[in-house]
């Protein structure tokens, strides 16, 4: 059945568009600029020499979406709504929460510490997908790599940016 790929792949790239939205609305910056996080706090930010360019991230992000969301559909058309896609869906949340945290609250010790989590519960879903359909599982590991890479590229950040960066401060009353 195709129609359950389909679906997954339209519900995890809607989300990862969602968290965008999100990023922006938190920044406050962002907003009254019209622009970007990343065309303002981001790009002042230090960055390690392994960063990639800006254009690569939406590239990434929306292949791997699409790759998740095929993986999540052929789990679903093996074993329906069960454990492994409960798990792919708590991940899928940790996805999605990371932008507003880094890009949209600037709290990049925060987002590092989400990350870990976010990728302890990828590899426990790819274990879980594994099991059942092996491509399913297969599928999983490219989103592994990335958000790997992505974590040391969130601490390095962090680090290179620990005594300079603010949190978007509250507003006063």
């Amino acid at each position: 059945m195709i129609y359950p790929i389909i679906i997954s792949a339209a519900i995890c790239l809607t989300g990862g568009m969602l968290g965008g939205a999100v990023t922006l609305l938190l920044d406050i910056r962002s907003i009254m600029s019209v622009s970007s996080p990343i065309k303002t706090w981001y790009s002042k930010l230090k960055k390690p020499s392994f960063t990639p360019p800006n254009a690569v991230f939406p590239i990434a992000w929306s292949s791997l979406y699409i790759t998740m969301g095929v993986a999540a559909g052929l789990i679903y058309n093996k074993v329906g709504i069960s454990k492994p896609l409960y798990v792919f869906g708590a991940q899928l949340l940790l996805n999605w929460a990371w932008s507003p945290l880094f890009f949209g609250l600037h709290l990049m010790d925060f987002a590092f510490f989400e990350i870990l989590t976010l990728l302890g519960t990828i590899i426990y879903t790819t274990n879980l997908f594994y099991k059942i359909d092996t491509t399913a599982g297969s599928l999983m590991v490219p989103y592994i790599l990335w958000v790997s890479f992505a974590s040391l590229l969130n601490y390095s950040i962090w680090q290179l940016n620990k005594n300079t960066y603010t949190p978007i401060p509250k507003k006063k009353h």
